[in-house]
């Protein structure tokens, strides 16, 4: 208990020192996003990290905004990915078949994984356009995806579309 204080009081802490406010993005389908029982990658892992900032009162304490994100667009994939890619992720989702032997792929994981690069870019934007300091990505972090393929349990590169959206907005 003393080191989730203390865990809790060192957030607050860096927290509370911003004048701006905090972005986090947050879906409750980003769950979806499972790779099974027993394994590392979990989806209930997203709404366990929205229940503890809730439970612990931490967005009024933090003034965390939270963004529900829409499904990404194809074009937002295409900024980094390939059309081939793109169109054999959807295609392997509608089959309900793997894209290899560590990264599946099912409709309700293309949702997820549509929601997050989305729920990235919209954190981006936040922060681009000065409404908030700091923006939080909740589902966020699939960066073993490359322009081609994908791997490590990663469909899409959410940091790479947000990256690739930004340059060309500074452009």
């Amino acid at each position: 208990m003393l080191f989730s204080f203390l865990k809790l009081g060192c957030v607050v802490e860096a927290f509370g020192r911003l004048r701006k406010k905090v972005v986090i993005t947050f879906h409750e389908k980003f769950r979806q996003y499972d790779l099974g029982e027993g394994h590392p990658f979990r989806g209930d892992r997203f709404i366990n990290a929205m229940n503890f900032f809730k439970e612990q009162k931490l967005l009024s304490l933090l003034q965390l905004t939270v963004i529900e994100p829409k499904p990404a667009a194809k074009e937002d994939l295409l900024r980094v990915h390939s059309l081939d890619y793109v169109n054999l992720i959807f295609r392997r989702a509608s089959e309900n078949r793997p894209y290899d032997m560590e990264t599946p792929v099912s409709p309700q994981i293309l949702e997820a994984a549509l929601l997050i690069v989305d729920g990235a870019l919209e954190c981006g934007k936040a922060v681009y356009n000065g409404e908030a300091k700091k923006g939080i990505s909740l589902g966020g972090g699939f960066h073993h995806a490359g322009r081609d393929y994908g791997g490590g349990f990663c469909l899409f590169n959410d940091i790479a579309v947000l990256v690739e959206y930004l340059r060309l907005k500074r452009a």
